[in-house]
Parts: structure tokens; sequence; C-alpha cells
């Protein structure tokens, strides 16, 4: 079995960028939050349901450790309280596999999960699902799937 590896993800890195840059209410404070991009070369999985990406928030004493090295953007101001880092870690097979569409969703449905004011990560909820299919749709074909739950669904339970 292959070793896992990871690569800077400059190219999520540009729909981040362009997905902030768009204005939308939902991200505005994510401006000032640090956020690193990487690909992963291996796919991750739950319950069988494949997983595109994950965002995690980096513990604080190694986000100390990383800004006192420099290694953190906003490392020059040797004054300023360490923030938290998070890092959205992308597979990259599923990222070539997406349009331009499923890219942007994607790179915002991860984002949701990044709550800067508050330094820490939001489970998954239907709210946070719901902003990013108002902005980009059925992008998915776990949205699909649950669109279709919801259509066959009868009053009577059945």
């Amino acid at each position: 079995m292959a070793d896992t590896k990871w690569w800077l993800a400059s190219e999520v890195a540009d729909v981040a960028e362009e997905l902030l840059a768009a204005g939308f209410s939902e991200l505005e404070d994510h401006h000032y939050a640090d956020i690193r991009y990487i690909f992963v070369n291996k796919e991750a999985g739950n319950d069988g349901c494949r997983i595109m990406a994950s965002t995690r928030k980096v513990p604080g004493l190694i986000a100390a450790q990383l800004q006192a090295k420099g290694l953190a953007e906003n490392a020059a101001d040797n004054h300023a309280r360490p923030g938290p880092i998070f890092v959205v870690q992308v597979w990259a097979v599923g990222w070539e596999s997406l349009d331009s569409v499923g890219r942007r969703a994607l790179v915002h449905h991860e984002l949701m999960h990044i709550n800067p004011v508050e330094g820490r990560l939001v489970p998954h909820t239907l709210e946070e699902h719901g902003q990013t299919a108002r902005r980009f749709g059925d992008w998915s074909k776990a949205l699909t799937l649950f669109k279709d739950i919801l259509n066959s669904h009868t009053d009577d339970g059945s």
C-alpha cells in the first residue's frame, strides 16, 4: 500500500480566494482566518461514503510553534496572540473529477466548517449543507440522493 502524501493545493486556495472575493455574507469573517489548503493522495471514506475533503484545526501549541518559526501567515507580528490555523485537506483524485461548480461548492462547504470569529470548527448540519446547496445547487451525489429521498417522502411515512 502506498504511503500517504500531502502537498500544497494552490488550485484549492485560488478557488477559496475567489469565493472570499465574491462577498458572500456567510464567508465575510473568513478573510482574517489563517487557512491552508493541501491535497492528499489517499481517498477517505466513512460508512461506504466517499469523503472528498475535510477541515481540521491545528492545535494551539503546534500553531504557536509554526508561527514562531515563521511558517504561519500572521507570524510577522510577534506580539500578536497566535490565532488558530485551519487546514482544508482535499482528495486530489476527487478534485480532478469535479467541474468548476463542484470545486467551488466543495471549497465553500469546507469553509463553512470554520468559525473564524470563535476560532473553532463547525460540525456538519443541514443549515451548513443548505447554504452551500443554495449557492451551488445539486452539486454532489450525496445531495442528489438526499433530494431524491425527500422527494419520495409521503405524509403517511411509507
